[in-house]
């Protein structure tokens, strides 16, 4: 912690010398500004302006911001007959409680502080076709069935044994069950069709990368574009192994009826285009000086060799350079080399001029000043593509929230429910004498569910099964007409993670059948693993007459 402080110290000492406010700190700020006041001064302006407001993505307020927020709705319901505040969320899509969203917000203390609002729940799915609706209902409903009851179990246990009070076992059992009690959504009437699959691979012969790219292949081959398809992925490093499989596969069958092209987070980062880093290789040579690695870089550029010596004119223009602000600079180096008629690197141009000129506004805007947040910051910024280029898509659940595909395949889906052995948990105890320590920080891991913390250690426990099943709700809801899921067979014991929640919930029968729920499906084995079917996979003829025509809420 004497490290945390340094550094916060430091940050602090950046700020005041550029006079500066971390955008993460206003939050902090406008509560102590607030404090307890009923009718805080800040708010008399936006209160007297606006009398009506409304907060999208509820689920992911924070208490900090929840309290800066009641005094300025508190004010508008009291001075308007009709609601003026309108709240939009859905408790089972919070994903973003590892940055301070809290889903109880919106599920309990929103009813506490206002009485009785009014609730409404929009139960008509027109993202989706039929199939992909009912499978989603049933194996959520299933998921979410059998891990409450095992947490129920597990608390009512801990509670016989001292372990837990009843008023937190009062406050946590069911807590699952209660947020996805509204979980089940109708289909749109004209919705119909749609393919569901489950590949339970041995991981032992199989890989998740190799099934996820038989998938793709699959849906192409059946007249999906590139861009119709979205892998989605738990963590950016497994979405960089699916995108350099796809690629590897791409060099290694240079003649297959498939593309393989592929956009991912990565990709688009303004430092990865040739050429925003020819800039930046330019403003070195201005600002450091010419040396064979910087010369290299940009003859590399040019297509020149890398060890040719810069020309008289060429040293004559980067020395200019040093006397013209950056974003003269920039312009000069675009027209010189008429980087501006290469359209796929338009999009990469203009946010690193965007970058520069908020750079020139914010701070004293000289060339090496720019270079070292370039490296620290600007060059791992991404940009934002429309979704017109023919390419897959790799994305995490994460950023795919509030986004929809027309197929969705889903590898490695066996994260853990459990918080991660070895987080950074902050927990308080009751018992004597450690209630004497106050709020301390432990790393998490089973033991912490049989010792002084262990009330605390549930309550983790509870909101992170929650956090990760709404994980799988999120990644599954985004699929238009398909959905492929590849999980890895179950061991023969127990276990807290979503793929043995999946393939719990599958019943298999006579005849190659498999029940979920009262939905069937077909059930098969092949050299992949095991492939579970739920509808049929539609032609490109059928899906264009069946696809959803009504807008698509989130």
């Amino acid at each position: 912690f004497a490290l945390l402080n340094d550094l916060s110290d430091k940050v602090a000492e950046i700020c005041t010398e550029q006079n500066l406010v971390p955008i993460s700190e206003t939050n902090a700020i406008l509560h102590r500004l607030i404090g307890d006041n009923d009718t805080p001064f800040i708010y008399e302006k936006a209160g007297n302006v606006f009398s009506r407001f409304m907060i999208d993505e509820f689920q992911d307020t924070s208490m900090q911001q929840w309290e800066n927020f009641v005094p300025l709705l508190e004010n508008a319901v009291a001075q308007a007959e009709d609601s003026p505040v309108l709240l939009v969320g859905d408790v089972k899509q919070s994903i973003y409680r590892w940055r301070g969203g809290d889903w109880r917000i919106l599920g309990h203390r929103v009813g506490e502080r206002f009485g009785a609002p009014e609730e409404a729940t929009l139960e008509t799915n027109y993202r989706s076709l039929k199939t992909v609706v009912e499978f989603n209902n049933r194996i959520v409903g299933a998921c979410v069935g059998t891990d409450s009851a095992r947490m129920d179990a597990r608390m009512e246990e801990a509670c016989e044994q001292g372990l837990l009070s009843q008023e937190v076992l009062h406050s946590l059992r069911g807590m699952l069950a209660t947020a996805y009690r509204h979980h089940e959504q109708r289909c749109h009437k004209e919705s119909s069709g749609g393919h569901v699959r489950i590949c339970e691979y041995d991981p032992k012969t199989q890989s998740e990368t190799e099934l996820a790219i038989r998938a793709i292949e699959e849906l192409q081959q059946r007249g999906y574009e590139a861009g119709d398809i979205a892998v989605l992925v738990r963590t950016n490093p497994q979405g960089s192994a699916v995108a350099q499989a796809l690629l590897d596969r791409k060099a290694a069958c240079p003649d297959a009826p498939y593309r393989y092209d592929v956009v991912t987070q990565e990709a688009l980062q303004i430092g990865n285009s040739d050429a925003a880093s020819f800039i930046a290789a330019v403003l070195r040579l201005a600002s450091e000086g010419d040396d064979s690695v910087k010369r290299a870089v940009y003859n590399r550029y040019l297509g020149e060799p890398m060890e040719r010596p810069l020309s008289g004119e060429e040293k004559d223009f980067v020395g200019r350079l040093c006397l013209l602000s950056i974003e003269e600079a920039f312009e000069e180096i675009l027209l010189r080399y008429r980087l501006n008629e290469q359209a796929q690197e338009v999009a990469y141009l203009q946010a690193m001029q965007e970058q520069i000129h908020a750079f020139s506004t914010s701070k004293i805007a000289d060339i090496p000043l720019f270079l070292k947040w370039w490296d620290e910051t600007g060059r791992s910024q991404s940009i934002s593509l429309p979704r017109t280029r023919n390419a897959i898509t790799v994305i995490t659940v994460h950023k795919a929230k509030g986004l929809q595909y027309k197929a969705v395949v889903l590898p490695y889906c066996n994260w853990s429910l459990a918080p991660k052995t070895g987080n950074l948990t902050w927990v308080r105890s009751r018992q004597e004498p450690f209630d004497r320590l106050g709020t301390v920080p432990v790393n998490w891991g089973n033991a912490l569910a049989r010792s002084a913390f262990a009330e605390d250690s549930f309550k983790e426990t509870v909101l992170s099964h929650i956090d990760n099943i709404n994980l799988f709700y999120v990644a599954v809801t985004r699929a238009e007409e398909e959905l492929h899921i590849v999980v890895p067979r179950v061991g023969k014991s127990a276990s807290s993670r979503i793929n043995e929640l999946i393939v719990g919930a599958l019943e298999t029968g006579p005849d190659d059948t498999v029940a979920l729920g009262d939905m069937t499906g077909t059930v098969r084995e092949t050299d992949q693993g095991r492939i579970f079917d739920f509808g049929t996979p539609l032609s490109p003829a059928v899906r264009q007459a069946d696809a959803p025509t009504a807008p698509t809420p989130y």
